[in-house]
Protein backbone atom coordinates (compact mmCIF):
# COMPACT_ATOMS: atom_id res chain seq x y z
CA UNK A 1 0.00 0.00 0.00
CA UNK A 2 2.96 2.49 0.71
CA UNK A 3 4.28 1.38 -2.58
CA UNK A 4 1.08 2.07 -4.13
CA UNK A 5 0.55 5.81 -2.60
CA UNK A 6 4.11 6.70 -3.52
CA UNK A 7 3.54 5.80 -7.13
CA UNK A 8 0.41 7.80 -6.81
CA UNK A 9 1.90 10.85 -5.53
CA UNK A 10 4.84 10.60 -7.95
CA UNK A 11 2.52 10.56 -10.72
CA UNK A 12 0.49 13.09 -9.62
CA UNK A 13 3.54 15.51 -8.65
CA UNK A 14 5.49 14.68 -12.57
CA UNK A 15 1.81 15.56 -14.37
CA UNK A 16 1.56 18.75 -11.96
CA UNK A 17 5.25 19.62 -12.97
CA UNK A 18 4.82 18.62 -16.60
CA UNK A 19 1.73 21.30 -16.72
CA UNK A 20 2.77 24.34 -15.01
CA UNK A 21 6.37 24.39 -17.32
CA UNK A 22 3.98 23.89 -20.12
CA UNK A 23 2.23 26.72 -18.89
CA UNK A 24 5.65 28.73 -19.70
CA UNK A 25 5.60 27.54 -23.50
CA UNK A 26 5.85 30.50 -25.03
CA UNK A 27 4.67 28.98 -28.33
CA UNK A 28 1.58 27.73 -26.67
CA UNK A 29 1.11 31.54 -25.02
CA UNK A 30 1.52 32.77 -28.62
CA UNK A 31 -1.46 30.86 -29.93
CA UNK A 32 -3.50 31.31 -27.40
CA UNK A 33 -2.97 35.05 -27.80
CA UNK A 34 -3.61 34.91 -31.41
CA UNK A 35 -6.48 32.56 -31.44
CA UNK A 36 -9.91 33.34 -32.38
CA UNK A 37 -12.72 34.33 -29.15
CA UNK A 38 -15.27 32.08 -28.14
CA UNK A 39 -17.90 33.63 -28.60
CA UNK A 40 -17.64 36.61 -31.87
CA UNK A 41 -21.07 38.18 -30.77
CA UNK A 42 -18.84 39.58 -27.79
CA UNK A 43 -16.11 40.86 -30.51
CA UNK A 44 -16.95 44.07 -30.00
CA UNK A 45 -16.01 44.19 -26.35
CA UNK A 46 -12.61 43.80 -27.34
CA UNK A 47 -12.83 46.89 -29.59
CA UNK A 48 -14.33 48.92 -27.02
CA UNK A 49 -11.38 48.19 -24.40
CA UNK A 50 -8.66 48.47 -27.18
CA UNK A 51 -10.29 51.65 -28.55
CA UNK A 52 -10.90 53.18 -25.20
CA UNK A 53 -7.03 52.06 -23.94
CA UNK A 54 -5.65 54.07 -26.63
CA UNK A 55 -7.41 56.92 -25.40
CA UNK A 56 -6.93 56.91 -22.28
CA UNK A 57 -3.51 56.18 -22.87
CA UNK A 58 -3.13 59.68 -25.00
CA UNK A 59 -5.33 61.34 -21.90
CA UNK A 60 -2.10 60.03 -20.14
CA UNK A 61 0.48 61.22 -21.75
CA UNK A 62 -1.05 64.95 -21.74
CA UNK A 63 -1.22 64.12 -17.48
CA UNK A 64 2.42 63.59 -17.37
CA UNK A 65 3.69 66.43 -19.79
CA UNK A 66 1.81 68.80 -18.83
CA UNK A 67 2.68 67.85 -14.76
CA UNK A 68 5.90 69.23 -15.55
CA UNK A 69 7.90 72.29 -15.98
CA UNK A 70 6.66 73.91 -19.51
CA UNK A 71 7.21 76.81 -21.61
CA UNK A 72 3.46 77.34 -22.24
CA UNK A 73 1.51 75.88 -19.30
CA UNK A 74 -1.47 78.41 -20.67
CA UNK A 75 -2.31 75.97 -23.72
CA UNK A 76 -3.77 73.46 -22.08
CA UNK A 77 -6.28 75.45 -19.70
CA UNK A 78 -6.18 78.22 -22.14
CA UNK A 79 -7.80 74.55 -25.02
CA UNK A 80 -10.07 73.20 -22.06
CA UNK A 81 -11.82 76.94 -21.36
CA UNK A 82 -11.92 78.04 -24.74
CA UNK A 83 -12.29 75.73 -27.43
CA UNK A 84 -15.77 73.32 -27.07
CA UNK A 85 -14.06 70.80 -29.51
CA UNK A 86 -10.74 70.49 -27.61
CA UNK A 87 -12.57 70.30 -24.74
CA UNK A 88 -14.95 67.66 -25.63
CA UNK A 89 -12.58 65.29 -26.93
CA UNK A 90 -9.56 65.77 -24.59
CA UNK A 91 -11.82 66.10 -21.39
CA UNK A 92 -12.54 62.07 -21.53
CA UNK A 93 -12.56 60.45 -17.73
CA UNK A 94 -15.73 58.72 -18.87
CA UNK A 95 -13.76 56.60 -21.02
CA UNK A 96 -12.96 54.23 -17.97
CA UNK A 97 -16.66 53.50 -17.84
CA UNK A 98 -16.22 51.21 -21.00
CA UNK A 99 -14.49 49.34 -19.04
CA UNK A 100 -16.80 49.11 -16.06
CA UNK A 101 -19.80 48.20 -18.82
CA UNK A 102 -17.70 45.17 -20.26
CA UNK A 103 -16.59 43.76 -16.92
CA UNK A 104 -20.15 43.85 -15.98
CA UNK A 105 -21.07 42.33 -18.97
CA UNK A 106 -18.22 39.44 -18.73
CA UNK A 107 -19.29 39.15 -15.19
CA UNK A 108 -22.65 38.50 -15.65
CA UNK A 109 -22.24 36.02 -18.56
CA UNK A 110 -19.51 34.33 -16.33
CA UNK A 111 -21.45 33.38 -13.14
CA UNK A 112 -24.92 33.09 -15.03
CA UNK A 113 -23.07 30.24 -17.15
CA UNK A 114 -22.06 28.61 -13.73
CA UNK A 115 -25.43 28.97 -12.53
CA UNK A 116 -26.98 27.26 -15.71
CA UNK A 117 -24.62 24.31 -15.37
CA UNK A 118 -24.17 23.79 -11.33
CA UNK A 119 -27.19 25.53 -10.14
CA UNK A 120 -24.89 27.24 -7.49
CA UNK A 121 -21.40 29.20 -6.93
CA UNK A 122 -18.91 28.75 -4.46
CA UNK A 123 -18.44 32.38 -3.78
CA UNK A 124 -15.29 32.26 -2.05
CA UNK A 125 -13.64 30.51 -4.70
CA UNK A 126 -14.97 32.73 -7.58
CA UNK A 127 -12.89 35.59 -5.63
CA UNK A 128 -10.00 33.76 -4.99
CA UNK A 129 -9.74 32.60 -8.47
CA UNK A 130 -10.26 36.24 -10.02
CA UNK A 131 -7.46 37.61 -6.83
CA UNK A 132 -5.16 34.56 -8.27
CA UNK A 133 -5.60 35.44 -11.93
CA UNK A 134 -4.99 39.26 -11.89
CA UNK A 135 -2.08 39.53 -9.09
CA UNK A 136 1.04 37.66 -10.31
CA UNK A 137 1.62 40.75 -13.12
CA UNK A 138 0.11 43.48 -10.63
CA UNK A 139 2.50 42.70 -8.15
CA UNK A 140 5.62 42.30 -10.37
CA UNK A 141 4.99 46.16 -11.80
CA UNK A 142 4.50 47.15 -8.38
CA UNK A 143 7.68 45.93 -7.71
CA UNK A 144 9.33 47.10 -10.84
CA UNK A 145 8.08 50.39 -9.72
CA UNK A 146 8.58 50.19 -5.86
CA UNK A 147 12.29 49.03 -5.90
CA UNK A 148 13.66 48.56 -10.00
CA UNK A 149 12.03 52.14 -11.21
CA UNK A 150 14.45 54.77 -9.06
CA UNK A 151 17.65 53.01 -10.28
CA UNK A 152 16.92 52.97 -13.77
CA UNK A 153 17.96 56.77 -14.60
CA UNK A 154 18.08 60.15 -13.36
CA UNK A 155 17.39 63.93 -13.99
CA UNK A 156 16.30 66.74 -12.15
CA UNK A 157 12.47 65.75 -11.46
CA UNK A 158 13.57 62.26 -11.08
CA UNK A 159 13.96 61.60 -7.43
CA UNK A 160 10.51 64.00 -7.49
CA UNK A 161 8.59 61.88 -9.04
CA UNK A 162 9.71 58.70 -9.85
CA UNK A 163 11.13 58.75 -6.04
CA UNK A 164 7.55 59.59 -4.82
CA UNK A 165 5.81 56.53 -7.00
CA UNK A 166 8.46 54.53 -5.50
CA UNK A 167 7.81 55.32 -1.79
CA UNK A 168 4.61 54.43 -2.43
CA UNK A 169 4.35 51.32 -4.02
CA UNK A 170 6.62 50.21 -1.04
CA UNK A 171 4.68 51.45 1.54
CA UNK A 172 0.82 50.80 -0.20
CA UNK A 173 1.82 47.55 -2.29
CA UNK A 174 -0.33 45.23 0.25
CA UNK A 175 -3.43 47.63 0.05
CA UNK A 176 -3.11 47.43 -3.65
CA UNK A 177 -3.07 43.69 -3.11
CA UNK A 178 -6.06 43.66 -1.16
CA UNK A 179 -7.71 46.14 -3.36
CA UNK A 180 -8.97 48.61 -0.91
CA UNK A 181 -6.39 51.09 -1.50
CA UNK A 182 -8.78 53.27 -3.42
CA UNK A 183 -10.50 53.81 0.39
CA UNK A 184 -7.11 53.17 2.49
CA UNK A 185 -4.98 55.95 2.06
CA UNK A 186 -6.34 57.28 -1.08
CA UNK A 187 -3.89 59.71 -1.56
CA UNK A 188 -0.69 57.73 -1.33
CA UNK A 189 -1.26 54.67 -3.92
CA UNK A 190 0.86 52.56 -5.85
CA UNK A 191 0.55 53.04 -9.85
CA UNK A 192 -1.92 55.53 -11.35
CA UNK A 193 -4.60 53.21 -12.40
CA UNK A 194 -4.90 50.85 -9.50
CA UNK A 195 -7.91 52.47 -8.71
CA UNK A 196 -9.87 51.51 -11.18
CA UNK A 197 -8.10 47.74 -10.52
CA UNK A 198 -9.76 47.94 -6.90
CA UNK A 199 -12.96 49.25 -8.14
CA UNK A 200 -13.24 46.16 -10.69
CA UNK A 201 -12.69 43.72 -7.87
CA UNK A 202 -15.10 45.33 -5.42
CA UNK A 203 -17.54 45.18 -8.16
CA UNK A 204 -17.31 42.13 -8.76
CA UNK A 205 -17.44 40.79 -5.19
CA UNK A 206 -20.75 42.22 -4.98
CA UNK A 207 -21.35 42.01 -8.41
CA UNK A 208 -21.55 38.03 -7.96
CA UNK A 209 -24.21 37.85 -5.08
CA UNK A 210 -26.65 40.48 -6.54
CA UNK A 211 -26.43 38.28 -9.93
CA UNK A 212 -27.27 35.21 -7.54
CA UNK A 213 -29.86 36.84 -6.00
CA UNK A 214 -31.31 37.93 -9.65
CA UNK A 215 -30.99 34.16 -11.06
CA UNK A 216 -32.58 33.15 -8.10
CA UNK A 217 -34.88 34.85 -6.67
CA UNK A 218 -36.07 37.09 -10.25
CA UNK A 219 -38.55 39.51 -8.49
CA UNK A 220 -35.87 40.47 -5.76
CA UNK A 221 -33.23 40.50 -8.20
CA UNK A 222 -35.56 43.23 -10.33
CA UNK A 223 -36.06 45.03 -7.32
CA UNK A 224 -32.32 45.20 -6.38
CA UNK A 225 -31.00 46.11 -9.20
CA UNK A 226 -33.39 49.23 -9.38
CA UNK A 227 -32.23 50.03 -5.72
CA UNK A 228 -28.44 49.45 -6.54
CA UNK A 229 -29.14 51.68 -10.14
CA UNK A 230 -30.76 54.74 -7.82
CA UNK A 231 -27.97 54.42 -5.35
CA UNK A 232 -25.44 54.75 -7.98
CA UNK A 233 -27.12 58.29 -9.55
CA UNK A 234 -28.16 58.96 -5.61
CA UNK A 235 -24.33 59.30 -4.40
CA UNK A 236 -22.83 60.68 -6.39
CA UNK A 237 -25.10 63.61 -6.72
CA UNK A 238 -25.28 64.06 -2.84
CA UNK A 239 -21.25 63.56 -2.20
CA UNK A 240 -21.11 66.70 -4.90
CA UNK A 241 -23.86 68.72 -3.56
CA UNK A 242 -22.52 67.95 0.29
CA UNK A 243 -19.01 68.65 -0.46
CA UNK A 244 -19.52 71.70 -3.26
CA UNK A 245 -17.70 69.84 -5.90
CA UNK A 246 -17.80 70.57 -9.92
CA UNK A 247 -19.76 67.94 -11.87
CA UNK A 248 -16.97 67.05 -13.41
CA UNK A 249 -12.98 66.20 -12.33
CA UNK A 250 -11.17 69.15 -13.93
CA UNK A 251 -8.03 68.53 -15.68
CA UNK A 252 -6.18 71.78 -14.55
CA UNK A 253 -2.27 71.20 -14.44
CA UNK A 254 -1.82 73.44 -11.14
CA UNK A 255 -4.70 71.02 -8.97
CA UNK A 256 -4.31 67.66 -10.70
CA UNK A 257 -2.13 66.56 -13.01
CA UNK A 258 0.90 67.55 -10.98
CA UNK A 259 -0.15 64.76 -8.83
CA UNK A 260 -3.35 63.45 -8.92
CA UNK A 261 -3.41 61.75 -5.85
CA UNK A 262 -2.78 65.11 -3.65
CA UNK A 263 -6.26 66.38 -5.33
CA UNK A 264 -9.03 66.21 -2.85
CA UNK A 265 -11.89 65.58 -5.79
CA UNK A 266 -9.97 62.85 -7.57
CA UNK A 267 -9.89 61.29 -4.00
CA UNK A 268 -12.56 61.66 -1.88
CA UNK A 269 -14.94 61.14 -5.28
CA UNK A 270 -13.20 59.92 -8.74
CA UNK A 271 -11.80 56.67 -7.08
CA UNK A 272 -14.49 55.61 -4.77
CA UNK A 273 -16.46 52.73 -5.55
CA UNK A 274 -19.71 54.07 -4.79
CA UNK A 275 -18.93 56.70 -7.02
CA UNK A 276 -18.48 55.00 -10.25
CA UNK A 277 -20.45 51.75 -9.44
CA UNK A 278 -23.39 53.08 -12.13
CA UNK A 279 -21.52 51.55 -15.32
CA UNK A 280 -21.06 48.20 -13.80
CA UNK A 281 -24.69 48.41 -12.84
CA UNK A 282 -25.62 49.10 -16.23
CA UNK A 283 -23.09 46.35 -17.77
CA UNK A 284 -24.95 43.91 -15.48
CA UNK A 285 -28.30 44.38 -17.00
CA UNK A 286 -26.77 44.48 -20.36
CA UNK A 287 -25.67 40.88 -20.17
CA UNK A 288 -29.56 40.19 -18.93
CA UNK A 289 -30.53 41.95 -22.08
CA UNK A 290 -28.30 39.97 -23.76
CA UNK A 291 -29.30 36.82 -22.49
CA UNK A 292 -32.96 37.24 -22.56
CA UNK A 293 -33.55 39.07 -26.14
CA UNK A 294 -31.42 35.92 -27.60
CA UNK A 295 -33.31 33.46 -25.66
CA UNK A 296 -36.38 35.31 -27.64
CA UNK A 297 -34.79 35.34 -30.66
CA UNK A 298 -35.26 39.23 -30.97
CA UNK A 299 -34.02 41.22 -33.72
CA UNK A 300 -33.81 44.99 -33.53
CA UNK A 301 -34.19 46.55 -37.01
CA UNK A 302 -31.64 48.40 -38.38
CA UNK A 303 -33.78 51.43 -37.69
CA UNK A 304 -33.83 51.07 -34.42
CA UNK A 305 -30.11 50.35 -34.18
CA UNK A 306 -29.32 53.60 -35.83
CA UNK A 307 -32.01 55.55 -33.90
CA UNK A 308 -30.63 53.82 -30.61
CA UNK A 309 -27.08 54.69 -31.48
CA UNK A 310 -27.95 58.55 -32.22
CA UNK A 311 -30.53 58.55 -28.92
CA UNK A 312 -28.66 56.55 -26.50
CA UNK A 313 -24.99 56.86 -27.46
CA UNK A 314 -24.89 60.14 -29.24
CA UNK A 315 -26.94 62.00 -26.45
CA UNK A 316 -24.61 59.92 -23.88
CA UNK A 317 -21.67 61.82 -25.34
CA UNK A 318 -23.45 65.11 -25.96
CA UNK A 319 -24.36 65.16 -22.46
CA UNK A 320 -20.34 64.77 -21.78
CA UNK A 321 -19.54 67.91 -23.55
CA UNK A 322 -21.92 69.89 -21.22
CA UNK A 323 -18.64 69.91 -18.77
CA UNK A 324 -17.41 72.42 -20.94
CA UNK A 325 -19.08 75.10 -19.11
CA UNK A 326 -18.24 73.92 -15.40
CA UNK A 327 -14.52 75.34 -16.87
CA UNK A 328 -16.20 78.79 -17.52
CA UNK A 329 -14.63 80.86 -14.59
CA UNK A 330 -17.08 83.61 -15.92
CA UNK A 331 -20.05 81.66 -15.45
CA UNK A 332 -21.49 81.25 -11.65
CA UNK A 333 -21.47 77.91 -9.56
CA UNK A 334 -24.39 76.28 -9.50
CA UNK A 335 -24.55 73.78 -6.60
CA UNK A 336 -27.68 71.67 -7.88
CA UNK A 337 -26.51 71.99 -11.80
CA UNK A 338 -23.29 70.26 -10.54
CA UNK A 339 -24.82 67.62 -8.53
CA UNK A 340 -27.23 66.84 -11.17
CA UNK A 341 -23.95 66.08 -13.85
CA UNK A 342 -22.08 64.36 -11.40
CA UNK A 343 -25.11 61.97 -10.63
CA UNK A 344 -25.94 61.16 -14.36
CA UNK A 345 -23.17 61.60 -17.03
CA UNK A 346 -21.19 58.17 -16.74
CA UNK A 347 -24.76 56.60 -16.45
CA UNK A 348 -25.83 57.98 -19.74
CA UNK A 349 -22.39 57.51 -21.51
CA UNK A 350 -22.44 53.84 -20.43
CA UNK A 351 -25.92 53.23 -21.39
CA UNK A 352 -24.84 54.75 -25.73
CA UNK A 353 -21.66 51.74 -24.61
CA UNK A 354 -24.42 49.33 -23.20
CA UNK A 355 -26.91 49.64 -26.19
CA UNK A 356 -23.86 48.96 -29.12
CA UNK A 357 -22.99 45.68 -27.22
CA UNK A 358 -26.37 44.55 -27.13
CA UNK A 359 -27.51 45.14 -30.54
CA UNK A 360 -24.16 43.86 -31.80
CA UNK A 361 -24.88 40.93 -29.34
CA UNK A 362 -28.14 40.31 -30.18
CA UNK A 363 -28.72 41.55 -34.45
CA UNK A 364 -25.07 42.89 -35.20
CA UNK A 365 -23.98 46.64 -36.12
CA UNK A 366 -23.81 46.10 -39.74
CA UNK A 367 -21.11 47.92 -41.61
CA UNK A 368 -19.80 48.86 -38.22
CA UNK A 369 -18.93 45.63 -37.53
CA UNK A 370 -15.37 46.33 -39.19
CA UNK A 371 -14.47 49.07 -37.17
CA UNK A 372 -15.79 48.23 -33.54
CA UNK A 373 -15.29 44.13 -33.74
CA UNK A 374 -12.49 43.45 -35.93
CA UNK A 375 -10.37 40.42 -35.28
CA UNK A 376 -7.31 42.71 -35.20
CA UNK A 377 -8.91 43.56 -31.42
CA UNK A 378 -8.77 40.28 -29.94
CA UNK A 379 -4.64 39.79 -29.46
CA UNK A 380 -4.64 43.63 -28.73
CA UNK A 381 -7.28 43.29 -25.92
CA UNK A 382 -5.58 40.11 -24.36
CA UNK A 383 -2.77 42.07 -23.91
CA UNK A 384 -5.10 45.43 -22.58
CA UNK A 385 -4.98 44.35 -19.13
CA UNK A 386 -0.44 44.69 -19.05
CA UNK A 387 -0.60 47.43 -21.32
CA UNK A 388 -2.64 49.29 -18.38
CA UNK A 389 -0.25 48.76 -15.84
CA UNK A 390 2.68 49.38 -17.94
CA UNK A 391 1.82 52.02 -19.95
CA UNK A 392 1.69 55.15 -17.21
CA UNK A 393 5.42 53.59 -16.10
CA UNK A 394 6.77 54.53 -19.09
CA UNK A 395 4.91 57.73 -19.40
CA UNK A 396 6.27 58.29 -15.93
CA UNK A 397 9.75 57.47 -16.48
CA UNK A 398 10.05 59.44 -19.78
CA UNK A 399 8.59 63.08 -17.84
CA UNK A 400 10.68 62.16 -15.23
CA UNK A 401 13.92 62.09 -17.07
CA UNK A 402 13.42 65.26 -18.88
CA UNK A 403 16.48 68.34 -18.32
CA UNK A 404 14.81 71.51 -20.06
CA UNK A 405 11.50 72.58 -20.36
CA UNK A 406 9.24 71.66 -23.33
CA UNK A 407 6.71 73.73 -25.52
CA UNK A 408 3.44 71.59 -26.10
CA UNK A 409 1.33 71.47 -28.50
CA UNK A 410 -1.19 68.90 -29.35
CA UNK A 411 0.82 67.35 -32.52
CA UNK A 412 4.00 66.27 -30.42
CA UNK A 413 1.44 65.26 -27.69
CA UNK A 414 -0.40 62.94 -30.50
CA UNK A 415 3.71 61.96 -31.44
CA UNK A 416 4.62 61.05 -28.13
CA UNK A 417 1.10 59.13 -27.45
CA UNK A 418 1.85 57.07 -30.41
CA UNK A 419 5.18 56.28 -29.17
CA UNK A 420 3.77 55.37 -25.75
CA UNK A 421 1.33 53.08 -27.45
CA UNK A 422 3.45 51.10 -28.98
CA UNK A 423 5.99 50.63 -26.31
CA UNK A 424 3.29 49.99 -23.96
CA UNK A 425 2.13 47.09 -26.21
CA UNK A 426 6.00 45.93 -27.30
CA UNK A 427 6.31 45.75 -23.62
CA UNK A 428 3.21 44.00 -22.43
CA UNK A 429 3.97 41.23 -25.12
CA UNK A 430 6.64 39.22 -22.99
CA UNK A 431 4.66 40.20 -20.03
CA UNK A 432 1.68 38.33 -20.53
CA UNK A 433 4.06 35.66 -22.72
CA UNK A 434 5.71 34.52 -19.63
CA UNK A 435 3.77 36.14 -16.46
CA UNK A 436 0.16 36.97 -17.06
CA UNK A 437 -0.65 33.94 -19.57
CA UNK A 438 1.34 31.33 -17.71
CA UNK A 439 0.05 31.93 -14.23
CA UNK A 440 -3.61 32.07 -15.34
CA UNK A 441 -2.92 28.36 -17.10
CA UNK A 442 -1.76 27.16 -13.97
CA UNK A 443 -4.30 28.97 -11.65
CA UNK A 444 -6.89 27.02 -14.22
CA UNK A 445 -4.60 23.53 -13.78
CA UNK A 446 -4.68 23.61 -10.14
CA UNK A 447 -8.18 25.25 -9.31
CA UNK A 448 -10.59 24.67 -12.13
CA UNK A 449 -9.24 21.31 -13.96
CA UNK A 450 -8.25 19.37 -11.10
CA UNK A 451 -11.41 19.86 -8.98
CA UNK A 452 -14.93 19.03 -10.92
CA UNK A 453 -16.86 21.10 -8.35
CA UNK A 454 -14.80 24.38 -9.17
CA UNK A 455 -16.08 27.01 -10.69
CA UNK A 456 -15.91 27.13 -14.61
CA UNK A 457 -15.32 29.91 -16.16
CA UNK A 458 -15.98 32.92 -14.33
CA UNK A 459 -15.88 36.53 -15.37
CA UNK A 460 -12.44 36.85 -16.89
CA UNK A 461 -9.90 38.85 -15.70
CA UNK A 462 -10.13 42.93 -15.95
CA UNK A 463 -9.16 42.80 -19.58
CA UNK A 464 -6.99 40.16 -20.94
CA UNK A 465 -9.19 37.07 -20.97
CA UNK A 466 -11.77 36.60 -23.16
CA UNK A 467 -15.86 36.54 -22.63
CA UNK A 468 -17.39 33.03 -21.71
CA UNK A 469 -19.36 31.51 -23.96
CA UNK A 470 -23.65 32.68 -24.44
CA UNK A 471 -25.45 30.91 -21.71
CA UNK A 472 -27.57 27.93 -22.71
CA UNK A 473 -30.91 29.74 -23.57
CA UNK A 474 -32.63 27.25 -21.56
CA UNK A 475 -32.35 29.04 -18.38
CA UNK A 476 -33.93 31.95 -19.37
CA UNK A 477 -36.98 30.67 -18.85
CA UNK A 478 -35.56 30.77 -14.94
CA UNK A 479 -35.32 34.52 -14.99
Amino acid sequence: MPYYRDQKFESALAEVSEKVLLAFSVRRNVHELTEKGVNPKLDVINGGKVISIAAILFGHRILYSHGLALYNHQFWEERLENHFVDNALMNATHLVDVFFVCSGVLAFLGVHKTLDKRKSINFIQAILLRWLRIVPTYLLMMGVVGWLLPHMSDGPLWQKRVGLESRRCQDNWWLNLLFINNYVHADNQCLLLSWYLACDMQFFVIGIFAIYVLWRWPRIGYALFGVLFVASVAIPFYVTYDRHYSGTLKLYASSLLVDPFSNEHFNSMYVKSHNRAGPYIVGVVTAYLMVTLSAANYKFSKKTIVLGFLLFFGGGYAHQTYGFLFYQKDRPYNLLENAIYAGFHRITFSIGVAWIALTHYTTGFGAFKTILAHPIYTPLCRLVYSTVLIHTVIQLAEASSVRHSEHMNYPKLFWMACGDYFIANLLALPLYLMVEAPCRTIVKFLFVDRNPNSVQKQSQNVSTEMPAEQPRQVVVSRL
